[in-house]
């Protein structure tokens, strides 16, 4: 799998509605209720935490900014982002509110494919590649944006990438990097992650990979 890089790359419009989504999505208190389609609330799973919005009437999801100095902030359709997120957040230690690394994975599109979102600090550029490093093999994640603020990466992931990262084995992200600087390399926990993606689909009512 050497090299391997997520399929459907996912477009600017989407991943900023992705991001934007976790913002316009309520964050509910901790709920005790079985992990169903109609589950609410915020649920830790090993590293992971599952959230999941209330439904809410209406097909599109107004969406509060946009990546795209000027232009419009986008509708994302329901279908397109779901009302769940699996998220896990690393902050820089002793300052918590300098966040390192967000990863998140979400169903996304008609046939709820497992994607994977990447934020992390402005070390790269549009172009390049976030390498993951799991059990001996390496997949690829492309990078979609970057600003003078943060950087994105994104795409949808299919089996063989899901079975990897399901073995929950140690793994590394290595972040790309620009002007000769020594690439950045964070550990991405992983404990806990196969119940917490059977959770994700069992709250969105799917069950199986798809994509």
């Amino acid at each position: 799998m050497k090299g391997t890089v997520v399929g459907l790359v996912l477009g600017l419009g989407l991943l900023a509605a992705l991001f934007a989504a976790d913002r316009y999505f309520p964050r509910a208190g901790l709920e005790n209720s079985p992990i169903s389609g109609s589950f609410v609330g915020e649920r830790r799973i090993g590293d992971w935490l599952l959230v999941c919005a209330p439904p809410s009437p209406g097909s599109h999801v107004p969406i509060p900014f946009s990546l795209s100095p000027g232009s419009a902030p986008p509708a994302a359709s329901r279908a397109q982002l779901g009302r769940c997120r699996l998220s896990l957040v690393m902050a820089r230690k002793g300052q918590p509110g300098r966040i390192l690394l967000a990863a998140h994975f979400r169903l996304t599109g008609q046939a709820h494919a497992l994607t994977l979102i990447l934020r992390f600090p402005p070390v790269g550029e549009a172009g390049q590649w976030v390498a993951v490093h799991t059990a001996g093999k390496v997949f690829r994640v492309p990078v979609v944006s970057c600003s003078q603020r943060l950087c994105m990466a994104g795409g949808r992931i299919g089996q063989p990438i899901e079975t990897l990262l399901s073995q929950e084995s140690p793994a590394q992200l290595v972040l790309p990097a620009i002007k000769g600087a020594k690439p950045l390399v964070l550990p991405l926990p992983l404990k806990g992650l196969r119940d917490a993606i059977a959770g994700l689909r069992q709250a969105e009512n799917q069950t199986g990979a798809k994509g």
